[in-house]
Parts: structure tokens; sequence; C-alpha cells
């Protein structure tokens, strides 16, 4: 009965060698520059009238007539924001831009920018546009309110 036990050992442990096997493979990186974002044209709601009726007005960096049942009016001035935001090229990456809650110089400003929401994939020079809530009463003076424009890899 010994021989039959010492016989299964040896094949066990030559079947295990068998069974065994090693590769090396490889793990792969591509390394993309960082995007950067600059402001070519800065965004200006231009010179306007602040209403003085109890109601506001809305004033457009476009240059649009304002809205809203506020007597404030548009001199002039206004301009839309040019961003260059590049990449690296040929990867796709989006942008997006939009208003920093509680961003403006007065509480009786409130900007809103419309969200160009696009894609690309090489240079993008974006045109931002926004609005600017004025309430009635605004005093005088020279005022800013602050925007974020993000750019992802996608």
């Amino acid at each position: 009965m010994k021989k039959p036990v010492f016989v299964f050992s040896a094949l066990a442990i030559t079947s295990l060698s068998a069974l065994a096997a090693e590769e090396t493979f490889q793990a792969s990186v591509q390394v993309l520059t960082p995007i950067t974002i600059t402001e070519d044209i800065a965004m200006s709601f231009g010179k306007i009238v602040a209403p003085g009726n109890g109601s506001p007005n809305t004033f457009f960096s476009t240059g649009a007539l304002p809205t809203g049942s506020g007597d404030g009016s548009y001199i002039s001035g206004a301009q839309t924001a040019q961003i260059d935001v590049t990449g690296d090229g040929g990867n796709a990456y989006t942008v997006n831009a939009a208003a920093v809650a509680n961003g403006c110089s007065s509480t009786d400003l409130t900007l809103n920018i419309t969200d160009p929401a696009l894609s690309s994939a090489s240079t993008t020079l974006v045109d931002l546009d926004g609005s600017l809530d004025v309430a009635s009463g605004t005093a005088a003076g020279s005022y800013t309110c602050d925007y974020t424009v993000t750019a992802n890899y996608q």
C-alpha cells in the first residue's frame, strides 16, 4: 500500500507545476496638457440708467433693449465676453459657464450667464452673453459681478 500512495504524491506535485504560468502585461497612459482658459474680451453691460419707479429691469450684454417694468435705460458700451479655451489637440472637452451665487458687488444686482454648454476638440473661442437684473433705486457707481467658466476633458 505504501507504493501507490508514493506514486500518487509524485503525480500531484508534477501536475501542480504544469499548471503554473506567468505573463507580463503593459498599462498605458496618455498625458494631456492642461486646458487653458483666458478672457480675450470682458463682458460688460456698459452704461445704464437704473430704474427708479420701484420696478426692476433686466439688461443684456448684447446691448438689447432692457426688459421688465422698470423705467431704466441702456446708454452704451454693452459687450459679450469672448473666452479662449485651448485643450490638447484632437481630445474632446466640454465648456460650461455660470454666474457665481451672490457674486455681484451690490445686492441690488443679479448676474445670469447663458451657459454655452458646448463640446470641442480644438481651440475654441466662446462668446458668452449674460443678463443683469437691476433693482429699482440701485445707487450710481461702478460694480462687478463674478462668473466662472469651466472646461473638462471628456
